[in-house]
């Protein structure tokens, strides 16, 4: 008998808030009809949430310089965040091709050190 597992998912209640806030929960009327507009949301709240976009940006912004400063790019050049993102995945395309290159060069030269050291032991016994 298979039975269908799903993820435990809390009952959610009218009375509950679907997202929390640092703001105190400002309790509507409930004879008061409700849009359903973004815009819907006290102002209290869309200050939060430009808020906390606003810091969201900043912190998307900081993260794309910082890739961008890790990249052998001009650094005084404008970059766009396409260009950010496609320049990260070619050189991160490069980097593995040199670490293979590079496992492929120690391998050759560990087999060539056994072998010397095979002929010498060699060498010495004769």
């Amino acid at each position: 008998m298979v039975v269908d597992e799903q993820p435990y998912m809390p009952v959610r209640r009218a009375s509950m808030p679907l997202v929390s806030h640092s703001l105190p929960h400002i309790s509507e009327d409930a004879e008061k009809p409700r849009k359903e507009t973004p815009y819907s949301r006290s102002p209290a709240l869309r200050v939060s949430h430009k808020l906390a976009e606003r810091k969201r940006r900043k912190e998307m912004k900081c993260l794309f310089d910082e890739l961008r400063d890790s990249l052998p790019v001009e650094k005084n050049m404008k970059t766009s965040k396409w260009e950010i993102l496609s320049k990260a995945v070619e050189y991160i395309s490069l980097l593995k091709r040199r670490d293979y290159d590079m496992e492929t060069e120690i391998n050759k030269l560990r087999r060539e050190i056994n072998i010397i050291k095979r002929e010498r032991s060699s060498f010495v016994s004769s």
